[in-house]
């Protein structure tokens, strides 16, 4: 059970997420393609890179889906604040062992739609966690990649991850990527591909929710 710290933080950030996401000049682009693979009933994780998140709950609470996250004080403090938005969450073992696959097998029987960094939650940045993509695959999900970006924002010094965090009030853009299906059984070699894959379709969704910020919006852009 969570202690006092960590749900006091979380419903004060859950209330400073929404003002924050509200004053937002929103774009967001192929939220047809996340709604039918949500409404698929497919096993579905959307991923992002750890630096995006924060923006991205603010941008996708109103869309339901598991946030996983794990029982480090920091942690806690995640998942409260992201069930005082309506979102779900499912806590992990601090550290993976035996007892992960076991938890999520279990969250697994209540939700179909789940959502983590690919990267996380220690790093390093930007690059997929082998052990995600393994247990994907065990359990048959679908993977969605996501990028956001804002402009103008602030970027936190000294993390590993290279948050950046739009301003109030900033242009913020969100990008869907296309889904990619795994197989249930992973040879070493289709799952070094499959990382690569990954990890050069969460690059692309980032580097075009940057480009996204820095033009003119398109009207009537038909993935909105």
């Amino acid at each position: 059970m969570s202690g006092l710290g960590p749900r006091l933080l979380g419903a004060v950030g859950a209330l400073l997420l929404r003002l924050w996401g509200a004053s937002w000049r929103q774009h967001r682009y192929g939220l047809k393609l996340l709604d039918a693979q949500m409404a698929s009933g497919e096993r579905t994780l959307l991923l992002c890179w750890h630096g995006d998140y924060p923006s991205l709950i603010a941008l996708l609470h109103d869309r339901r889906a598991c946030v996983l996250t794990n029982r480090s004080w920091r942690g806690q403090t995640i998942s409260c604040l992201c069930r005082q938005l309506g979102l779900a969450t499912l806590d992990l073992p601090a550290e993976p062992g035996h007892q992960f696959p076991v938890d999520l097998r279990q969250g697994l029987a209540e939700e179909p739609v789940w959502a983590t960094a690919a990267d996380g939650p220690l790093g390093p940045g930007r690059q997929v966690k082998p052990q995600l993509v393994a247990l994907a695959a065990h359990f048959g999900f679908t993977l969605v990649p996501l990028g956001v970006a804002g402009q103008p924002n602030w970027r936190l010094k000294g993390r590993w991850d290279k948050m950046k965090l739009p301003l109030f009030f900033s242009r913020v853009a969100l990008v869907v990527g296309e889904p990619l299906q795994l197989p249930p059984h992973l040879s070493e070699a289709a799952l070094c591909r499959t990382i690569e894959e990954l990890q050069q379709r969460l690059e692309n969704c980032h580097q075009q929710a940057e480009q996204l910020v820095r033009r003119p919006t398109r009207k009537n852009d038909p993935t909105r």
